[in-house]
């Protein structure tokens, strides 16, 4: 099932509080980009690069994230 924007940014904002970074960034970077004019956007592109930033150097999640975000 398609995650509707809000039920997508409550998942990305579960993930980066399970400490999985890349999956969250991934998450929030796509809410961005399929909710160009929601008011979390902002917040949800600082957050996807903040999370980003807080993964692990060269794990495996963080490889799939930048795949994704490809």
């Amino acid at each position: 099932r398609i995650l509707n924007p809000d039920e997508l940014y409550a998942k990305a904002q579960r993930q980066l509080a399970d400490r999985r970074f890349a999956d969250a960034s991934a998450l929030f970077a796509e809410f961005a980009q399929r909710a160009p004019g929601h008011p979390a956007r902002p917040d949800a592109q600082f957050a996807a690069a903040l999370a980003l930033h807080m993964a692990p150097r060269g794990s495996a999640e963080m490889n799939r994230a930048h795949a994704a975000q490809a």
